[in-house]
């Protein structure tokens, strides 16, 4: 990885050596992407997400602008104070995202974080970049479609299993931030924002569990498929 800095615009951006040459401030501009017609959609969600098309340098990537939740987000939707580059949300995300994506764990490649610090030199906005990976879909869409394989729950579930067990504590793990990749029996852990390692330890573990299993609960899925799906991807994890 490599940072490279553009004083005159505020911009600093730690980047994969594959994009680092190419790299520059406009891609953080949505006409940018336009102009190249490798714009293909805004991602639905809280956040605010572009899924970009690839081309012969850079595969197909995913922009997420970092966007504050919570009441917060009435006063100041995007800033974040600055106390140094390195504790800036979206270098300690590609820091922890690299490190996973090395170490073999599920988890989409990271392809470049920015930061773009305010003229008062007290906030920044913050910007990703990651690979996409086509033909996949959320857990909580899958499970929405009344889908419920028992190769792909059980499969969700040895992976949630193996990346708390290196130590990853996902601070939001829900339906939504797993991907699957159904034809192939693919699982990613997607958004990383705010999460980090620790000690493998049931109590917190367990509470990783537990909120994944919130998430499927408010997807109100009808009394039988709820109840596979309890079964086959949260109980023995829950006990």
């Amino acid at each position: 990885m490599r940072i490279q800095h553009f004083p005159e615009q505020g911009w600093h951006i730690l980047a994969d050596e594959q994009i680092a040459p190419h790299i520059h401030p406009s891609w953080y501009q949505v006409d940018h992407w336009q102009q190249l017609g490798l714009l293909e959609a805004q991602a639905q969600g809280r956040g605010q997400a572009y899924l970009l098309k690839g081309s012969r340098n850079l595969p197909p990537m995913v922009w997420r602008h970092y966007r504050r939740g919570g009441l917060v987000a009435k006063f100041t939707p995007d800033y974040y104070g600055w106390t140094g580059l390195k504790r800036t949300r979206p270098f300690r995300e590609f820091i922890l995202t690299q490190h996973l994506y090395q170490a073999g764990l599920p988890v989409a490649r990271p392809l470049a974080a920015a930061v773009k610090r305010h003229p008062s030199g007290l906030v920044y906005q913050g910007e990703f970049l990651l690979e996409r990976y086509l033909e996949t879909c959320t857990l909580a869409d899958y499970l929405l479609q009344g889908q419920g394989e028992p190769a792909i729950l059980s499969k969700v579930r040895q992976v949630v299993t193996e990346v708390l067990a290196f130590g990853l504590h996902h601070v939001d793990l829900n339906a939504r931030n797993i991907l699957l990749r159904v034809d192939t029996q693919e699982v990613f852990i997607i958004d990383l924002d705010a999460c980090y390692l620790r000690t493998p330890a049931q109590n917190w573990q367990a509470q990783v569990w537990q909120r994944l299993a919130r998430s499927i609960d408010k997807l109100s899925l009808n009394p039988q498929q709820h109840h596979q799906v309890v079964t086959l991807l949260l109980d023995t994890s829950l006990s």
